[in-house]
Order: C-alpha cells, then structure tokens, then sequence
C-alpha cells in the first residue's frame, strides 16, 4: 500500500514537472465566448429602409484581446446585404457582404472597439431582431497557476 502511494505521488510530481518546464506550454492563449449586450434588438430603420442594429461589446480585461464578434439573429438573412462598422475610434469591419444563415461572424481585428453597428439591406421581410450577440476574446493564461500553483515552480 505504502509503495503505491508512493509511485503515485512520484508519478503526479513527474506529470507536473514535464508539463510545467518541459513542453514550453506555461504560458499560452486561450479563446473564451463572453456575452455582449444588444442594445438595439429589434433594430433601427432609416429612410432608405435599411436596419441599425447595435451591439456593446464588453470592455476587454487586462491581458485580453477580443478576436470576433457572433451576432444571433432570430431568422435567416437569405438575400441581405451587411454593413458592419467598429464604433471607438468608427471604421469599417464588414463592408457591403451577403448575409445567409441567422450567425453573422465579425472579425473585430487590433484597435480598440467599443460598439459594433450592423445595417442590414434587404428585403422587408429579412429584418428578424437579433436575439443575442457574442465576444471571442483572447488571454493570456499560465498553467501553473490556472491548476492552482502559486508560482510557477512545482518543486524545491
């Protein structure tokens, strides 16, 4: 019993060290979806007869980088026509794309954005509201700490 136990605690000691020091993986990158707040649901329409729709995107954490947005809509966009502008500082992300499906993928690139706006073109009918809305962001994360070491040293 007691040499098992031991071979055990060996075994656990070894697995950290070589996934600590050994693979270079104690610092690496991890994608997580975090919510985003729709602020215009139900979209705005304009004179021309397109719809606004707004998203605020969560303010990124320290270390972390939002990579692309997923917006949600109710009902397929078959037929559409997207524009998707970053707002802080405002610039285009997505310019005149055909929409299909109800998932819409914006690539939100390195500055800073506060707010997405998506006008949709289309037909009367192919304005659904947007149901919900998500953020891929990126951070940093070391494994040691992540499994709950205090430091990154395994063992004196």
């Amino acid at each position: 019993m007691e040499k098992t136990r031991i071979e055990a605690t060996m075994t656990a000691v070894l697995l950290a060290v070589v996934t600590t020091a050994g693979c270079g993986a104690r610092r690496s990158r991890l994608v997580a979806w975090r919510p985003a707040d729709v602020t215009a649901a139900a979209g705005e329409p304009d004179a021309r007869g397109a719809r606004t729709y707004r998203v605020a995107l969560p303010p990124p954490g320290a270390g972390e980088r939002p990579l692309r947005a997923e917006l949600v809509f109710a009902a397929p966009l078959d037929g559409a026509q997207l524009d998707v502008v970053g707002v802080g500082p405002r610039r285009p992300l997505l310019g005149q794309t055909p929409a299909s499906g109800d998932r819409v993928v914006v690539p939100l690139g390195d500055a800073p954005i506060a707010e997405v706006e998506v006008v949709l073109r289309g037909p009367r009918d192919a304005a659904p509201p947007l149901r919900a809305a998500r953020v891929a962001t990126e951070m940093a994360i070391s494994w040691p700490a992540a499994l709950g070491a205090r430091s990154s040293e395994v063992a004196r």
